[in-house]
Formats: C-alpha cells, structure tokens, sequence
C-alpha cells in the first residue's frame, strides 16, 4: 500500500506488475480498488503496471467536503501517475 498526497489529500495506491502504467480509475457505481485487486488487475498485471488507488472520498483516501469536479480529480489522478 502507498499513500500519495497532494495538498490535504492522502490517495490510496497500489501497484503491480511490470510494463507500460496501466491505470484503473473507478466511478461511483462500477469497480473499485477492493474488487479489482481480486479479479482482473492479476491478469492485466502480467503485461502493464497496474495502478489502483482510490479516488478522493472512497476507500482509505481522505474524505474531503470539496474537490468533486473533473478538474480536481484529474489533478488526484495526475499526482497518483506521477508518483
């Protein structure tokens, strides 16, 4: 497990494999970091690096009251592959 931050925000990560990143970002109702991790990064992990984290508000990443808005979660998002 790593932790990225960026400003008051602590992001969940984690990674696998070995490869071009290959990032899995979740939605609200499909996929999640947990489920992931199961079922289809292990496969996927055989030709990329895998990269899961959870998105600000959901798993073990900081809940915060604001940064919802696309431009907030690609900045999350950029700090994550950077990282």
């Amino acid at each position: 497990m790593r932790i990225v931050t960026r400003g008051d925000v602590s992001l969940h990560c984690m990674s696998s494999g070995e490869g071009p990143p290959l990032v899995l970002c979740h939605g609200l109702v499909f996929g999640s970091i947990a489920s992931w991790y199961f079922s289809i990064a292990p496969q996927l992990a055989r030709d990329f690096r895998v990269i899961l984290y959870d998105q600000r508000g959901h798993g073990l990443s900081t809940l915060t009251a604001t940064g919802y808005d696309l431009p907030t979660l690609s900045a999350d998002l950029g700090a994550v592959v950077d990282h």
